[in-house]
Order: structure tokens, then sequence, then C-alpha cells
């Protein structure tokens, strides 16, 4: 898996949409906490799913399938959730795609 992990370090203006974009999945893990995070609805609103730990609050995630919250120190968790959505076939994870798009459409405002 590592070759398939890209650790970009801080993108800016439309760098961060090319990248995101781009990607088959986004991870956010903020070491305290963070309210919704701006990152992952960006992400989200490129049609990438989230993973993200029990501490950022991203509303909603689960609930449309565009994602999946880990709890922090559950590593296993964590690859177990990674190994899963690449061994899924093309279809379903084009599905969960549009159900990122979909949820922001449907509850936050850009």
């Amino acid at each position: 898996m590592q070759e398939s992990v890209t650790l970009t370090g801080p993108l800016y203006d439309q760098d961060r949409f090319i990248a995101y974009s781009g990607a088959d999945l986004f991870v956010f893990a903020p070491a305290i906490w963070e309210e919704t995070s701006l990152a992952s609805l960006e992400a989200l609103a490129c049609g990438t799913l989230v993973l993200a730990s029990r501490r950022a609050d991203i509303p909603w995630l689960e609930a449309y399938q565009a994602g999946r919250i880990w709890e922090p120190d559950d590593h296993q968790s964590f690859i177990d959730w990674v190994s899963e959505f690449f061994t899924q076939p093309p279809e379903h994870r084009a599905s969960m795609k549009l159900n990122a798009k979909q949820l922001i459409n449907e509850k936050f405002v850009l």
C-alpha cells in the first residue's frame, strides 16, 4: 500500500483541487480536534472519499456512504477499511464518489 500513498504537504489555491480530484481517498487525522474540516469538505466536493478520525467532525459522512470515521487509536480498523476500499469493484468506488458530491450538494452551500 505504501507505493500508492502520496503525502503532499500543504497545497494552496487550485493545486489542492487538482490533488483532490486525482485522489481516490483523502485521509484527515487531526492531532486534537477539528470541527467540520474545510479540507475534507473540499475533497468531498471534488468526489474524493474521506477517511477521517473521530477527532474530525464531518457530519453525514457515513450516512451518505461518502467515507468512513475511525477511532484515532484503532489503527487496525483504519488499515482494514483502506484495504477494503481498494478491493471494492470500480463501479462501487465510483458510486461512493457520487455519494460524496451528493453529500456536499444536499447538506452544504459552498
